[in-house]
């Protein structure tokens, strides 16, 4: 069962990071993923979270996929990468088996924690990075170079230590995927 409410603006100045602007709370939701695991809002505060939001289905996951995999690879340990698919856990481990997704995938079939987040199409990303409270700052519309760049930027700005990623796999233009 997935839960989902609304989000509300959350001041970055609070934590010191006025540079980086505004902060949205994570939308309140409660799911088990892909790993088993029953992830909340709250679960992102743990370790900082890279957000992919996916789309069952769409012919852009065969060419995605591995990227954000690799990306996974390489923040083992620092940052977590987890998805967010349109679908029920059923569905969604076919994804995962079909695409060899390799980071935890939280179901969503009624796209209340996708709205929550305002995520439009699969590949849009957007970071967690605060100790104490669940926020992100925006979502980055598609994937690149430079979105998943800034969002490690904002995560090493909330005082994380993020390894140096290898981004030669990575598209510089922005690469979107089908409309979620």
């Amino acid at each position: 069962m997935i839960r989902a409410f609304s989000k509300f603006a959350f001041p970055l100045a609070a934590l010191g990071l006025a540079a980086l602007g505004s902060a949205t709370n994570v939308p309140t939701f409660s799911a088990t993923a892909t790993d088993g695991k029953t992830y909340t809002a709250q679960s992102f505060t743990q370790r900082p979270t890279i957000i992919v939001f996916l789309m069952n289905g769409c012919p852009s996951n065969k060419a995605g996929v591995p990227l954000v995999n690799d990306l996974a690879v390489q923040l083992k340990g620092k940052v977590d990468v987890v998805g967010i698919m349109d679908s029920d856990l059923a569905s969604v481990r076919k994804q995962v088996a079909e695409h060899s997704i390799q980071f935890p995938i939280i179901p969503d079939p009624q796209k209340t924690i996708i709205k929550g987040f305002g995520a439009k199409r699969s590949f849009d990303l957007t970071g967690v990075g605060s100790k104490r409270q669940a926020v992100f700052t925006k979502i980055w519309e598609g994937t690149s170079r430079q979105s998943a760049t800034e969002i490690l930027n904002i995560i090493r700005g909330y005082g994380h230590s993020v390894p140096t990623v290898n981004w030669s796999k990575w598209p510089q233009s922005m690469v979107r995927g089908c409309m979620l």
